[in-house]
Parts: structure tokens; C-alpha cells; sequence
């Protein structure tokens, strides 16, 4: 048996990159996509491969027309950072519900690498906006992956 030389970037495939939505108390709507944008395997053994993967996430935010409304008059995002502070203008906003999760499964050589991402803390600042109208949101989220055997 020849063993693969490690570490090595395969190339890979995308099976699915399904989009999240979480619904945030104020109605917001948050929508989530995760995209591999490199994989690097780092060694394989008996339980198949490591790797480090490289990735971008893609993050909409919909308000609705009411608290689009509500912050007509706020100016826009100034270029500056703005500290995730109450005295900046951010306070905590809760997640009601999570309507689909947010899910992406690649293929590479002989195995199946599924991603989850799950938002788990969200922010809204009250004195800017966004060009859409919406407030600027903050969020946070953990990213989990499997490698595992591809079925033939």
C-alpha cells in the first residue's frame, strides 16, 4: 500500500452549502452561508484524515420595515472600528429560533467533510445603520467539521 504524501491540498468539491436563518427578538433575520475556500490535509491515519481548512462566511442581516423605520435617522457605520461596548451602542439581542441550521458538505479524494456553523451570541448597535437600513449587528459563532469515510 502507497501512502499519500502529507500534508497536501486536494482538490475538493461541493456537495451542498446550505443557508442558516435565525430569527433574532427584535425580527431580524439572519442568514448564514459557510464556503471552503482551501482544505489542507495534514496526516491521515487509521480513522482517516486531519486537515486545517480555510473558509469565509457569508452573513445577511433583514430587518423588518418597522425597525428599518425605527433607525431612518441614525447616520451609517463610520469606517472606524466601533467597540463591541454598552457605551458604544451595542447592547445583547436574543435568538428566538433557528429555522434551518447552517450546513456545507464537501467531497475530497476518498472522504466527506460536513460543516456546521452555529450562531450562539448576537449584538445590535443603536446609533448607526447599514446601507440596507437595518442596525449594525454583531455576531458570534462556533464552526464544527467531520472528515469521514466517503461511501462508495
Amino acid at each position: 500500500m502507497t501512502s499519500k504524501p502529507v500534508p497536501r491540498q486536494p482538490d475538493f468539491s461541493i456537495v451542498s452549502e446550505d443557508l442558516g436563518k435565525i430569527v433574532l427578538e427584535d425580527d431580524t433575520i439572519i442568514e448564514t452561508r459557510f464556503v471552503l475556500s482551501d482544505l489542507v490535509v495534514t496526516s491521515e491515519d487509521i480513522l482517516g484524515a486531519h486537515a486545517i481548512i480555510s473558509h469565509t462566511v457569508a452573513l445577511r442581516a433583514k430587518s423588518s420595515s418597522d425597525l428599518i423605520e425605527k433607525f431612518k435617522d441614525k447616520p451609517l457605520v463610520p469606517d472606524e472600528l466601533i467597540p463591541l461596548t454598552a457605551e458604544a451602542g451595542y447592547e445583547t439581542v436574543k435568538i428566538v429560533k433557528v429555522e434551518k441550521p447552517t450546513r456545507s458538505t464537501y467531497r475530497f479524494e476518498n472522504y466527506i467533510l460536513t460543516v456546521e456553523m452555529d450562531i450562539h451570541s448576537v449584538a445590535r448597535n443603536n446609533q448607526y445603520k447599514v446601507p440596507s437600513g437595518s442596525p449594525l449587528y454583531n455576531v458570534r459563532w462556533v464552526i464544527r467539521f467531520n472528515i469521514s469515510k466517503a461511501q462508495s
